[in-house]
C-alpha cells in the first residue's frame, strides 16, 4: 500500500524518511530477501511514498545547542525527544540558522554572530558515578564486561549500562570459540559488537579494538552467540505509535507477530518477523524496527433519521415536509467508503386556502367606468303626464371613449314624477281652486332584478296636482317611487376545477422521486354554502427511479425495466393526492411485487404506515376520530365514515356589493347584505344580515332656474305677462294667461343716503324704480331720472398720520456702473381732502436701481503663454499673452502681444530636414513662418541668419508642415478658467469662430471679424452694491425665493436661528440691482426687451433675522357691514385682524369700527314706532349701541345730522333699544367677541372684572409675569402610551399677586400599541428618521426625510447594518461616491468594495481613514511643485498607476494612456485631459478630432442639415434649418428626401392625401389692432372615417378621423403684441403646432 511496490531481494537504502538523517546508518542487508518498497527515487513517510524532498526533518533540542523544557513527561527512557518540521521551514538556535532540505537540517551559521561562554547555574547531580566494571565473563575467548549507573532524578539523558569487550585473547587448549574467528580489528571496529547495542538496550564503551577472538564481520555478539541479524525488541515508543493508530486509541493495542503470537513490551522479535496492530505494522531488519502506522479505513454509516419537520407552508397550496440523517454513523475515515442511500426524504402536506383579507369597502363614486366619457343630460320627459301602467320615461347616455375597454351600461332610464294623466275634468265638484295635492294608488312591484343576490323591487304612483290655492302633497319631489330590496339571499355557487397545472421537476434527480401537478376549486370557488369540488386536489407521478452514480439497488429491492409504476412507497396512498402512473416506463429499482418501500426497506400492505393530508404519519391498523367520522390506517390508506357532521356555528356568505346610494344629490344610505350558509337551524342563523351606511352625491343642482335665479318646489313666477311657470318635480313648467298692457310708475324717492365721508367734502344720492307697478305687455316705461345726488359738508378731517408726496430721487450712488436710488415720504401731512388711510409708519422708503455710464477699464495683459516647442523645421520659438481691454474710455496696453526667439538648432543637420523641408545654411525665418509672417513688425527690419530648415520659396511652415499663405492657420489664445495661464490654439484656414457676438473667419494666417450680428446684441452689468435693510415687509413683498428660505429656516431644528413660527408673516430684506446693457454702447437698454433675459434684482434677509419678530402688523379694515337698520337710526361696522405677532396681545388699538347709518326716519313711520326718539341736533352722537362701550370698538361719529336715536340712557342692542344698565359686555379673543350678561363676571389676566353699564369694572392688582410656554416634549414613549410636557415661568411683581396659574401642562401621546420589533431594534415614533442604516452615512448618500412613522428603529445613538443595530463607529465605508481626485487611481475593485471600519487606503502622501461610516480623506500635493498647472506628481510605478486620458479618450472605455511609462512624471489631475498642445486642460477646453480635421473648442461647422459644435471634446449636432420666410401666397412644405423645409405655392382647391404640417404667412387682426406678415402653422389634408358593426347596441359605430394636431411640448404657445391705431398695443397668443396626425374626432383633442 501506499505506492509501493515488490522487490525480489529487497529494497535498497534509503527506504524511508529515517534513513536520510544525519544520525542514521542505513545498512543493506547482505542476503537476498523479498520485501516492499518505494519506488526509486521515493521514500516511505508516514505508510506513503513521496519524494526526498517533501521528507519532513527531525532534531533533537540538545543537538541543536536549544535548552530542553524542564517539563519532560517521559519517564520511561533516557533518550531526548524529537522534534519535526515540515519541509522548507527553518529552526534558529543559538548562532546557527537550520533549514530542512530533503530530510535533513542544513544549518548554516551566522558571522555576524557572537556567543559567549558562561557558566552554567549550579544543578545537582543527575547520575551517580559509575560502578566498576564486573568481571568478564570469560578468560579467554571474548567476554564482556558490564558496569551500571543510577539516575537521581526523575528523568536523565543516557542509558543506565554500559558493556565492553574483555579477554579476546585465544584459549591455548581449545583456541576461540566455535562461532569466534581469530582476527585482527578492522579499522574503527569496536562499538556497536552487540546486539543489545543495536536495540538501544545498553551503551557501548571501547578502549580500542584488540587482535583475537571475534565475531565474524557483519556479525553481533547475542546471548554469547554470534549472528548475522540481530533480533528487534517492541520499545514503549514503537508500542505508543501502534496506540496512536488503534481503532480504540484509549485501550492498549494487542501486537501480534507474524505467526499471530502476542508480542509484549520488550518482547523480541526475530529477524525477518515482524509486529502487527490493526492496519499498521513493523519489520524486523538489523536489529531495528522500520514501521509503516496507518489508520484503518472506516466505512460511513447511516445516523438515524431526523424527525420530519413542520410543513413549509402554513396555507395556500402544496407544502412539503423533510427529514434527513447524516452519514456519520461512522463517518467515513481514512479512505473508507462513504454511505449509500438518500440522506434527505420529502413529503407532502396539504395545507387550507389562505384567508383572504377583505379590504375596505370602495365607496361608490359618482364618476364614470373608465372609458366612458360623460352622462348626457337627461332627455325630456317622453309625455306631459304619467301612468303607472304606462309611465313617462326620460333617458340619458354615455359613449365609449375610442380604444377603450368599457364596462358598465351606456344607457340609463328614469320614471319621470308626474301627474296622473286623465281625460275627466280637473275638478268636478266643489271649490276647485283650494283642492289639495293628492295621491294615487301604488302600481304592483316590478319583477325582482335578481334571483339571488340583492335585486330590487320598484313601484310607482302619480299625484293629482293641486288648485291655485291648494297645499301640495308631502315628499312630491320623491313620493312617487318606492324601492325594496328583495331576494337578498347569497347566490350559492358550486365549485369548479381550475386546470391542472405543469408537471413540477422531480424532487430527485436519481434514486426514485416524485413531480406534482395542482389544480385548485377555483374556477370558480365554491361560494355561499356551494359544494366543494369533487376529486384529488393534487397528483404525483413517480420520477427518476435510476440508483444514484454506480450504486447497486439497495437490499431487498430488485431492478426492473418500469420502476415509475403506482404505488412504489407506502406514502403513495397518501390522504388527498392521487398517485397516477406516468409514460413512458423507467427502469430503476423498487420492491418485489406485493410489497412497498417504506424507511429504505420494503415491507407488505398491512405493514405501511398510513400519511395524512396533513403530513402526519398513522400507525399502521390506528384509529382516530375526524370531526364526527371515524378514520381507520390499512394497508396504508386512511379510510373514514362519510357521516354529515352537525354545523355548531354560523356562517355568513360575504357581503353584497353596497347598493346604489338612495338619493342621486345630497346625502342618502347605502345598504349591503349577507345569509347564512351553514344549515344550521339555530334562530339566529337564520336571519339574513344587512349593514347600512351613509353616502354623499354632491350638491343638488337647482330644480328650477330663470335668469340665474333659482326656484324651489310649487314656487311660480311670471315671464313676462303672459306666461306663468311653474317648479314642478320635473323642472320647469311654463303656461300662458291672460294679459293686457301697464304703463310703468315711480316709486317714492328714497331718503337721501348718509355721506360716504366722515370728514371733508362728500356726495350724497338717493334713487327711485319704476316699478309701481313696472311696464308690462308693451306698456310705456317711466319719465324722469332714477337718481338725484347732492353735496353734503362735514367737519374738516383731522391733522394725522397721512402721507406726504414722495421725495425726488437720490443721486445715483455710483457714478459709472450699477447704483441705487432712494426716495423716501412721511407720515406727516393732513388728511382734510384726501379722505385716505391713515399712515402706521414715520416714513416709508422706496430703492431702485439706476446706471448713469459703464465704467471706464484700462487695458490689462493675461500671463504669457509657454514657449512653442522647437525643431529642425520650426527655427523660432514664440509665446502670446491676450489683450483684455480697453473698454469704455480705459488707457491702451504698452508692449507686444508676442516674443519670439531663436532656437538651439546646433544638432540640426540637411539629413534631418522632412521632405519638403530644404536645409538652408543661413536663413530668414521671417516671412518663411506662417507665425512669423503674422508678426510683421518684429520682421521689418531683421537681418537674421539661422540655420535650419526652411520651406521652399512659395511655401510657408505651418504645424510642421509647408503650406501656402492662403492656407496658412490662424492664432487663437485661450485663457484658462483661473486666468492664470493662456493657451495658444491654431484653426485651419477658413475655420469660423465666434468671439462674444462677433463672427470671426481664418483667412490667410489672420482672424477677419465682423460686429454685425453685434447689433442689438445684450450683455448684463455687474451687480450693484447691497441696499441697507429694508422696513419689515409681508411676504406677498417678497421674492418666491426668499419665501422659500424663510420657511425653510423655520423648519430648520438643527438651526440654532430657528425663527418661531409667527416670524413668518414679516421679514426684512437686503436687494441688489443689475442692468441690462448694450454690448457696443456699454450703455443700459429697456428691460422689456426680449433679449433682456436673466434676474435683475436679488434679494437676501438681513442678518437680524429675528428684527420682525415682536413687530405689530394689522389687516387692512374690512368693507363697512350692510346698515343694520333701513331707516330710523341704524348702524354699520367694519373689523380689522392681527396678521402678526400670532395671538396679537402685543398690539394696542380698536378692532372694530362703527358709524352711524339711515338715521332718518322710515317714510309713513315716527321715531317712537321704533322706541327711539327724535334728535334734531345729533342723531349719530357716540355712543349709540352697547357695543360702543367696548374697549375693543372705535365709535366714529362724523358731522352730527339730525334723525333717530335711542333715549337718553339707552343704547341699541339686538336691533331694540336698552337701559345701559342692560347691555351686555364683551372681551375680544382671536377672531371673535365673548359676551357677559350684566352681572357676570370675567377674568382678564388676574384680575375679576364684573360687568356692569355695558363695561368691565375690575379689580387693580399688579399681575405676574408669565413666560411663554415652551414647545411640547417629545413623547416619553413611542407606543403603547406616553406623555407629553411643556412649562412656562412665573416671576412675581412686588405689591402684586403671586404666581398661581399652571407652570407645568401634560397630555397623552402614542397610546397606539408597540409592534414587536426584531433583534436589538425598538419601537419608534419616527421609525424613518435619518440616519437609518450605515449606508446613509456613506459619501454621497442623502438620507430624505419623510413624515415620521410609525416601527421598529435602532436606538437614537445606532444605525442599522445588516438587521443589527451597531454604533456609527461600527459601519463600514465605501467610495463609490468619493470625490476625491487621487482615488481614481485605485483598481475598480478596490473603489467598489466594502470596508470595515477603521480600514485605511494609502495613496502616495494621503490616505483615507473609515470613520463613521464614510471615509475621512486628505488632499495633500506630493511633489506636484515641478508639474505645470493641472498636471501631477506621479511616482514610480510600484504603486497604483495614475494614467491620464487624452481629449481623444474622454469617452473610450479603453485603458487610460500612461504616457509617461515606467518613469517618474507629471500626469494630468483627475478630470483633466491632455489636449493637441501638450497641455492638461478640463473637458471644455478640448478640441474635437472629427473626420481627421481638429475643431477648437466652442467650434461651429455644418454638416449636412445639422448645426454642430464642439463641446467637451464632443461633437454634438443639432438638426436647424436656416430662417426661411415665405411671401403671403406660398406655404411651408418638408419635401420627401429635404431635411428643411421648402417654399411651395399654395393651390387653391388642393388638398394632400395625407394630414401634414402647412406654415403660411398671415396678416393677424383683432378690432382695430393688427400685425402683418405673420408665420402661421396649421394641419390639412385628408383622413379615413369607416363605420363598424357590433353584436350589441348601438350596433353600428361611427368613427371619425380629423386631420388633428400636437403642440410644441416646449413652446406651445407665442405672445405677439398687436399694434393698435390708438398707438398702444394688444398681447394676443398664438399656438405653435409641432405635428399633424389623424386622430379620433370625438371629444376635445387633447395633444
Amino acid at each position: 500500500g501506499g505506492g509501493q511496490v515488490h522487490f525480489e531481494c529487497g529494497k535498497p537504502c534509503p527506504r524511508s524518511c529515517d534513513d536520510l538523517h544525519i544520525s542514521t546508518v542505513c545498512l543493506d542487508s547482505s542476503e537476498c530477501q523479498p520485501s516492499c518498497g518505494c519506488l526509486t527515487g521515493q521514500v516511505l513517510q508516514d505508510g506513503v511514498c513521496i519524494e526526498p524532498a517533501e521528507c519532513r526533518c527531525k532534531y533533537q533540542n540538545s543537538t541543536l545547542g536549544i535548552p530542553e523544557a524542564e517539563n519532560r513527561t517521559s519517564a520511561w527512557t533516557d533518550r531526548a525527544s524529537w522534534e519535526y518540521i515540515e519541509p522548507g521551514e527553518t529552526v534558529q538556535a543559538p548562532c546557527l540558522n537550520c533549514t530542512c532540505e530533503t530530510g535533513h537540517l542544513n544549518c548554516t551559521s551566522d558571522p555576524l554572530c557572537r556567543l559567549n561562554g558562561g557558566w552554567s547555574s549550579w544543578k545537582s547531580k543527575v547520575w551517580s558515578e559509575w560502578s566498576p566494571w564486573s568481571a568478564c565473563t570469560v578468560t579467554c575467548g571474548g567476554g564482556e564486561q558490564m558496569r551500571t549507573r543510577t539516575c537521581l532524578q526523575l528523568e536523565c539523558q543516557g542509558l543506565p549500562v554500559q558493556s565492553k569487550a574483555c579477554n579476546t585473547q585465544v584459549c591455548f587448549e581449545v583456541g576461540c570459540p566455535v562461532d569466534r574467528l581469530y582476527r585482527e580489528c578492522l579499522n574503527g571496529e569496536g562499538c556497536p559488537y552487540s546486539c543489545a547495542h543495536l536495540n538501544n538496550r545498553m551503551d557501548c564503551f571501547t578502549d580500542g579494538c584488540e587482535e583475537g577472538c571475534h565475531c565474524p564481520v557483519d556479525m553481533y555478539l547475542h546471548n554469547g552467540s554470534c549472528v548475522k541479524d540481530c533480533p528487534c525488541i517492541l520499545d514503549r515508543e514503537t508500542l505508543q505509535q501502534f496506540q496512536n493508530h488503534s481503532t480504540n486509541s484509549s485501550e492498549s493495542p494487542v501486537v501480534l507477530s507474524g505467526v499471530r503470537k502476542v508480542i509484549s513490551l520488550g518482547d523480541e522479535i526475530l529477524p525477518g518477523d515482524g509486529a502487527y496492530h490493526n492496519c499498521s505494522y513493523c519489520t524486523c531488519q538489523h536489529g531495528q524496527l522500520n514501521c509503516t502506522f496507518h489508520l484503518c479505513p472506516v466505512d460511513g454509516g447511516m445516523s438515524l433519521w431526523s424527525t420530519w419537520s413542520t410543513c413549509s407552508l402554513s396555507c395556500g397550496g402544496l407544502g412539503q415536509m423533510t427529514r434527513s440523517r447524516s452519514c456519520t454513523n461512522p463517518a467515513p475515515a481514512n479512505g473508507g467508503k462513504g454511505c449509500s442511500g438518500p440522506t434527505a426524504e420529502i413529503k407532502y402536506c396539504q395545507t387550507p386556502e389562505c384567508e383572504k383579507s377583505s379590504g375596505p369597502t370602495v365607496e361608490p363614486t359618482s364618476s364614470s367606468p373608465e372609458g366612458y366619457g360623460a352622462w348626457t343630460s337627461w332627455t325630456p320627459c317622453s309625455k306631459s303626464c304619467s301612468d303607472p301602467e304606462y309611465p313617462a320615461i326620460k333617458t340619458r347616455s354615455r359613449f365609449c371613449m375610442p380604444g377603450m375597454n368599457c364596462t358598465g351600461e351606456p344607457f340609463q332610464e328614469k320614471v319621470c314624477n308626474l301627474p296622473q294623466c286623465t281625460d275627466e275634468a280637473e275638478c268636478r265638484w266643489g271649490n276647485c281652486s283650494s283642492r289639495n295635492c293628492s295621491w294615487n294608488p301604488w302600481s304592483e312591484w316590478s319583477e325582482c332584478s335578481r334571483s339571488c343576490g340583492v335585486g330590487r323591487q320598484q313601484r310607482i304612483r302619480t299625484y293629482n296636482p293641486p288648485g291655485p290655492d291648494g297645499v301640495w302633497c308631502e315628499d312630491t319631489l320623491t313620493g312617487n317611487m318606492d324601492i325594496r330590496f328583495c331576494n337578498i339571499q347569497a347566490c350559492i355557487v358550486d365549485g369548479g376545477w381550475s386546470r391542472w397545472s405543469p408537471w413540477s421537476r422531480c424532487d430527485r434527480t436519481c434514486g426514485g422521486g416524485k413531480s406534482v401537478r395542482t389544480r385548485s376549486c377555483s374556477s370558480p370557488p365554491p361560494k355561499n354554502g356551494g359544494k366543494n369540488c369533487r376529486g384529488k386536489k393534487y397528483q404525483v407521478k413517480l420520477c427518476n427511479p435510476k440508483p444514484c452514480g454506480n450504486e447497486s439497488c439497495p437490499p431487498s429491492m430488485e431492478y426492473v425495466n418500469c420502476a415509475n409504476r403506482c404505488p412504489r412507497h407506502c406514502t403513495d396512498y397518501q390522504r388527498g393526492i392521487a398517485c397516477i402512473d406516468s409514460d413512458p416506463c423507467e427502469p430503476g429499482c423498487r420492491c418485489p411485487e406485493g410489497f412497498l418501500e417504506q424507511d429504505g426497506g420494503c415491507v407488505l400492505p398491512w405493514q405501511c404506515e398510513c400519511t395524512d393530508a396533513q403530513g402526519l404519519n398513522w400507525a399502521p391498523g390506528s384509529s382516530r376520530q375526524d370531526d364526527c367520522n371515524n378514520c381507520t390506517c390499512s394497508d396504508g390508506q386512511i379510510i373514514c365514515t362519510n357521516d354529515t357532521c352537525p354545523t355548531a356555528e354560523c356562517s355568513w356568505s360575504r357581503w353584497s356589493a353596497w347598493s346604489q346610494c338612495s338619493v342621486t344629490c345630497d346625502r342618502g344610505v347605502q345598504t349591503r347584505f349577507r345569509s347564512s350558509t351553514s344549515g344550521s337551524s339555530d334562530r339566529k342563523c337564520l336571519e339574513d344580515q344587512s349593514q347600512t351606511k351613509h353616502c354623499y352625491q354632491g350638491i343638488c343642482p337647482p330644480l328650477c332656474l330663470h335668469d340665474n335665479l333659482e326656484y324651489h318646489f310649487a314656487d311660480t313666477w311670471l315671464v313676462g305677462e303672459c306666461q306663468q311657470c311653474l317648479c314642478t318635480p320635473e323642472g320647469t313648467y311654463c303656461l300662458d294667461i291672460d294679459c293686457k298692457a301697464v304703463d310703468g310708475t315711480w316709486t317714492p324717492w328714497s331718503p337721501w343716503s348718509d355721506c360716504p365721508v366722515t370728514c371733508g367734502q362728500g356726495t350724497q344720492i338717493r334713487n327711485r324704480a319704476c316699478i309701481n307697478p313696472p311696464p308690462r305687455n308693451n306698456g310705456s316705461d317711466c319719465e324722469g331720472p332714477e337718481t338725484e345726488a347732492q353735496n353734503c359738508s362735514t367737519l374738516p378731517c383731522p391733522v394725522d398720520g397721512g402721507w406726504c408726496e414722495w421725495s425726488d430721487w437720490t443721486p445715483c450712488s455710483q457714478s459709472c456702473g450699477p447704483g441705487i436710488v432712494t426716495r423716501r415720504r412721511n407720515c406727516s401731512c393732513l388728511l382734510l381732502e384726501s379722505g385716505g388711510a391713515v399712515c402706521s409708519d414715520s416714513e416709508s422708503i422706496e430703492m431702485q436701481h439706476c446706471y448713469n455710464q459703464p465704467c471706464p477699464e484700462d487695458c490689462s495683459w493675461s500671463p504669457w503663454s509657454d514657449w512653442t516647442n522647437c525643431s529642425c523645421n520650426s527655427v523660432l520659438q514664440y509665446r502670446y499673452r491676450i489683450q483684455q481691454g480697453p473698454n469704455h474710455g480705459g488707457k491702451p496696453c504698452e508692449g507686444p502681444e508676442s516674443e519670439s526667439r531663436i532656437c538651439d538648432l546646433r544638432e540640426c543637420e540637411k539629413a534631418n530636414c522632412d521632405i519638403p523641408f530644404e536645409y538652408r545654411d543661413c536663413g530668414s525665418p521671417c516671412g518663411a513662418l506662417c507665425s512669423s509672417f503674422q508678426q510683421k513688425e518684429e520682421c521689418e527690419n531683421s537681418t537674421l541668419c539661422v540655420p535650419g530648415c526652411y520651406c521652399p520659396e512659395g511655401l510657408l511652415e505651418f504645424n510642421g508642415t509647408c503650406v501656402p499663405l492662403s492656407e496658412c492657420g490662424c492664432l487663437h489664445l485661450i485663457q484658462s478658467e483661473d486666468g492664470n495661464s493662456t493657451t495658444p490654439v491654431y484653426l485651419l484656414s477658413n475655420d469660423t469662430l465666434t468671439l462674444d457676438c462677433k463672427h470671426c473667419v481664418c483667412w490667410e494666417g489672420e482672424l477677419q471679424c465682423t460686429s454685425e450680428s453685434c447689433e442689438g446684441a445684450i450683455t448684463m452689468s455687474e451687480w450693484s452694491e447691497w441696499t441697507p435693510c429694508t422696513p419689515c415687509l409681508p411676504l406677498s413683498a417678497l421674492s418666491p425665493r426668499t419665501v422659500s428660505l424663510l420657511m425653510l429656516q423655520s423648519v430648520d431644528s438643527d438651526n440654532d436661528t430657528v425663527l418661531p413660527s409667527n416670524a413668518l408673516l414679516l421679514a426684512s430684506v437686503q436687494r441688489r440691482y443689475r442692468s441690462c446693457l448694450d454690448v457696443e454702447t456699454g450703455l443700459p437698454v429697456s428691460e422689456d426687451l426680449p433679449q433682456c433675459i436673466g434676474e435683475l434684482v436679488e434679494e437676501k434677509l438681513c442678518p437680524h433675522i429675528r428684527l420682525c419678530e415682536d413687530l405689530c402688523l394689522w389687516s387692512e379694515w374690512s368693507p363697512w357691514s350692510p346698515c343694520r337698520a333701513p331707516c330710523s337710526g341704524g348702524f354699520r361696522v367694519r373689523k380689522r385682524y392681527v396678521l402678526h405677532p400670532e395671538g396679537g396681545q402685543k398690539c394696542q388699538g380698536p378692532r372694530f369700527q362703527s358709524e352711524s347709518c339711515n338715521t332718518a326716519v322710515c317714510p309713513g313711520e315716527h321715531c317712537d314706532d321704533r322706541g327711539k326718539v327724535y334728535s334734531i341736533t345729533c342723531a349719530n352722537q357716540c355712543p349709540r349701541t352697547c357695543a360702543d362701550l367696548w374697549e375693543h370698538v372705535e365709535c366714529l361719529q362724523g358731522a352730527c345730522r339730525p334723525g333717530c336715536r335711542c333715549p337718553d340712557g339707552w343704547l341699541l342692542q339686538d336691533n331694540k333699544c336698552v337701559p345701559i344698565s342692560q347691555c351686555r359686555c364683551g372681551l375680544p379673543s382671536t377672531n371673535v367677541t365673548q359676551e357677559y350678561n350684566p352681572g357676570e363676571m370675567a377674568q382678564v389676566d388676574c384680575n375679576n372684572c364684573t360687568c356692569g353699564n355695558g363695561s368691565f369694572g375690575c379689580t387693580d392688582f399688579k399681575c405676574p409675569v408669565y413666560g411663554p410656554w415652551s414647545e411640547w416634549s417629545e413623547c416619553s414613549a413611542t407606543c403603547g402610551g406616553g406623555h407629553m410636557t411643556r412649562n412656562r415661568t412665573c416671576e412675581d411683581i412686588a405689591d402684586g399677586l403671586s404666581c398661581a396659574g399652571e407652570a407645568v401642562q401634560m397630555k397623552e401621546c402614542s397610546t397606539h400599541p408597540c409592534p414587536e420589533c426584531p433583534g436589538n431594534q425598538i419601537s419608534s415614533s419616527c421609525a424613518n428618521a435619518c440616519p437609518h442604516s450605515c449606508t446613509d452615512l456613506q459619501t454621497g448618500a442623502k438620507c430624505l426625510q419623510d413624515d415620521c412613522e410609525l416601527g421598529c428603529a435602532c436606538p437614537s445613538d445606532q444605525v442599522l447594518q445588516d438587521g443589527v443595530c451597531v454604533s456609527p463607529q461600527e459601519c463600514p465605508c465605501s467610495l463609490i461616491a468619493s470625490t476625491i481626485p487621487w482615488l481614481i487611481s485605485l483598481t475598480t475593485e478596490d473603489r467598489l468594495k466594502i470596508y470595515p471600519a477603521g480600514a485605511v487606503i494609502y495613496h502616495e502622501c494621503n490616505s483615507c481613514i473609515c470613520q463613521n461610516g464614510t471615509f475621512n480623506c486628505s488632499e495633500d500635493n506630493c511633489n506636484d511643485e515641478q508639474c505645470p498647472p493641472g498636471e501631477k506628481w506621479r511616482k514610480a510605478p510600484s504603486e497604483n498607476e495614475l494614467c491620464e486620458r487624452t481629449c481623444q479618450e474622454i469617452y473610450e472605455d479603453t485603458k487610460r494612456n500612461c504616457s509617461v511609462g515606467e518613469m517618474e512624471g507629471c500626469v494630468c489631475e483627475a478630470g483633466r485631459y491632455r489636449n493637441s498642445t501638450d497641455r492638461c486642460v478640463t473637458a471644455a477646453h478640448c478640441e474635437c478630432l472629427v473626420g481627421g480635421r481638429v475643431y477648437q473648442p466652442g467650434t461651429e461647422w455644418q454638416e449636412g442639415c445639422a448645426t454642430c459644435h464642439c463641446l467637451n471634446g464632443m461633437k454634438i449636432c443639432i438638426a436647424e434649418c436656416p430662417p426661411l420666410h415665405c411671401i403671403e401666397g406660398e406655404i411651408k412644405v418638408e419635401e420627401p428626401g429635404s431635411c428643411c423645409p421648402v417654399c411651395r405655392k399654395e393651390t387653391i382647391g388642393e388638398s394632400s392625401s395625407v394630414c401634414r404640417l402647412y406654415t403660411e404667412v398671415r396678416n393677424i387682426t383683432k378690432g382695430s389692432c393688427h400685425l402683418d406678415n405673420v408665420e402661421v402653422s396649421y394641419c390639412s389634408g385628408r383622413c379615413l372615417s369607416r363605420t363598424n358593426v357590433t353584436p350589441e347596441e348601438p350596433f353600428l359605430q361611427t368613427l371619425c378621423d380629423c386631420c388633428s394636431y400636437h403642440l410644441d411640448p416646449t413652446n406651445p404657445v407665442r405672445f405677439l403684441r398687436l399694434q393698435c391705431e390708438n398707438g398702444e398695443t394688444e398681447q394676443v397668443v398664438l399656438p405653435v403646432i409641432h405635428s399633424c396626425k389623424c386622430s379620433s374626432c370625438q371629444g376635445e383633442n387633447k395633444y
